[in-house]
């Protein structure tokens, strides 16, 4: 630079005048893609955070709602509830009180009519509270009866019941099985003029077979069809069920097969 002419030195100090500027220009422009760069991500941030916000809105309000529908539903079964008890424990009760004061009085009518309004009101409220359960605590429950029902009435009752299953019996199974069940104590209890009652159970696979059988006189089995029995058979015919009546060496046999 120091051996350059005169003229040499003018006209770099020009291109430096001209050069300086443009530089300028190209390193703003560089900010200014940067910038534009720097605003485009944000953006990009900016939507992903209010598109998670408004996930964790929506997941809150559904938890909500979910929480407030599940405390309507206890709330109304804590009611459904209250109901029945009362329904069991005031009119049941009373009709009750007209079989035992009609049966003293010899008054068949009412003790007729009465007998039946209560069977009604405990059909009603035991279908109203049929629910999806364990086939095994269902089966303990309907032997507890049994035993309850067969004791009271004086006769002696044994158990031989399936262990350590987990088949889960649907609501329909559970009323229309523990109908036919009572229907067929009930008749034992009414006719067999039994003293011995036993309950035996079993499960293969998805089978599900039930024995009842009692020490009485037996059972005519041409009337099977007939009265409390025709209902035994369409409540069967509700579950799929295969039922069989056999009288033994001594007293009825009744066997139930179902698929669950």
């Amino acid at each position: 630079m120091f051996l350059s002419t005169p003229e040499e030195l003018e006209v770099a100090s020009n291109a430096m005048q001209f050069s300086v500027p443009l530089i300028g220009l190209a390193f703003f422009a560089h900010l200014i893609a940067r910038f534009v760069h720097a605003l485009n991500e944000s953006e990009v941030l900016n939507s992903e955070l209010e598109s998670r916000i408004e996930n964790a809105r929506e997941a809150l309000e559904k938890s909500f709602a979910s929480n407030r529908e599940m405390e309507l539903k206890q709330s109304a079964e804590n009611e459904r509830e209250t109901i029945y008890r009362d329904l069991h424990d005031d009119v049941g009760s009373k009709l009750a009180s007209i079989v035992h004061s009609g049966a003293n009085s010899n008054d068949d009518y009412s003790v007729s009519l009465a007998r039946s309004a209560l069977e009604s009101l405990r059909e009603s409220i035991y279908r109203a509270k049929s629910r999806d359960q364990a086939l095994d605590i269902f089966v303990g429950g309907v032997v507890e009866e049994i035993f309850l029902r067969v004791e009271s009435a004086g006769l002696s009752c044994t158990a031989k019941l399936h262990r350590d299953c987990d088949l889960i019996l649907p609501a329909q199974f559970a009323y229309h099985l523990g109908r036919i069940i009572r229907e067929i104590v009930t008749n034992t209890l009414h006719h067999a003029r039994a003293n011995h009652f036993s309950v035996e159970s079993s499960v293969e696979g998805r089978t599900f077979f039930l024995r009842l059988s009692d020490n009485g006189v037996g059972f005519q089995l041409s009337n099977k069809a007939t009265g409390g029995l025709s209902n035994i058979r369409y409540r069967a015919e509700q579950l799929g069920a295969k039922i069989d009546w056999q009288n033994g060496e001594h007293g009825c046999v009744f066997k139930l097969r179902v698929e669950i």
